[in-house]
């Protein structure tokens, strides 16, 4: 039979119950002694205090929930890799499931529709099956989306031609129009990229895409990978320190007119000290 020998506690373990023989020591009111073996000081008696007593807590009833107030339901499966839903601003009560292999799908009176609304996988950089922080991230739909029909997604694609060396992929930031004879489709021909941005590493991409109450695009961008932003492709203090660069930041644009973008004039580097 092989020896049994004692579990040795992790120091992360140690360094908990360090902290919390100290944390009951001063519930106590007496301050940790040198090794922290004991909540008395020396010279004290150990023995319990009225005041030790009344510290103990009284346990309070959790309170009961009806049993219908909370549940979970499932509304669709058979998806390979769901990472968002989002509601359509136009009355419909469609919901739209973002799935990061490139795809978004429609929920319509509680029912997965099998054709795609929008297909962005042709454009994606290869994922890895595995595990991957890459692919079709979010979608936000125009504010005004039952006029103009646009939609917005950020996605990773393939290096785009130009990009700098040592790059993974570029993240791109587009837009989509319905088609007007289907308005569970959107059109492919009308992709039009918004912004665009290389990324060093597959992972840390971020992704966050919406509008806000001023109706500008806001976009949570990632630091663009690698462990504690650092390395090749990272700033000396981190991409998100670097205000030269869009990683690590939350960016914020105005998509109404007829450029793909322009800068709203109340961003904080407008004048000058980073991008604007």
């Amino acid at each position: 039979m092989a020896e049994r020998r004692p579990r040795v506690l992790a120091p992360a373990l140690v360094g908990i119950l360090i902290g919390l023989s100290w944390l009951l020591a001063a519930c106590g009111g007496s301050a940790p002694t040198a090794g922290f073996t004991s909540g008395v000081q020396p010279g004290k008696s150990a023995a319990p205090t009225a005041g030790l007593a009344s510290a103990v807590p009284t346990a309070q009833p959790r309170p009961t929930l009806p049993p219908a107030d909370v549940g979970i339901k499932a509304i669709a499966s058979g998806l390979p890799a769901p990472d968002g839903v989002v509601g359509a601003p136009d009355g419909s009560g469609r919901s739209f499931v973002i799935d990061q292999t490139g795809k978004v799908f429609i929920i319509q009176g509680g029912v997965l529709l099998a054709q795609p609304f929008l297909d962005v996988s042709a454009q994606l950089v290869t994922l890895d099956p595995s595990y991957d922080e890459r692919g079709l991230l979010s979608l936000a739909f125009d504010p005004k989306f039952a006029q103009t029909g646009r939609v917005f997604v950020y996605y990773t694609a393939k290096l785009r031609a130009g990009a700098a060396a040592g790059q993974d992929h570029t993240d791109v930031i587009s837009s989509f129009t319905v088609k007007p004879s289907d308005p569970s489709q959107v059109d492919p021909a009308s992709e039009r990229t918004i912004l665009q941005f290389e990324q060093p590493q597959p992972n840390h991409n971020g992704g966050g895409l919406g509008f806000g109450p001023d109706g500008d695009l806001y976009i949570g961008v990632g630091d663009g990978g690698n462990e504690g932003d650092i390395g090749a492709g990272h700033s000396a203090g981190g991409n998100a320190q670097d205000t030269t660069k869009l990683n690590g930041k939350i960016l914020r644009i105005d998509v109404s007119g007829a450029a793909p973008y322009t800068i709203p004039p109340d961003n904080p580097y407008t004048r000058g000290g980073g991008r604007p």
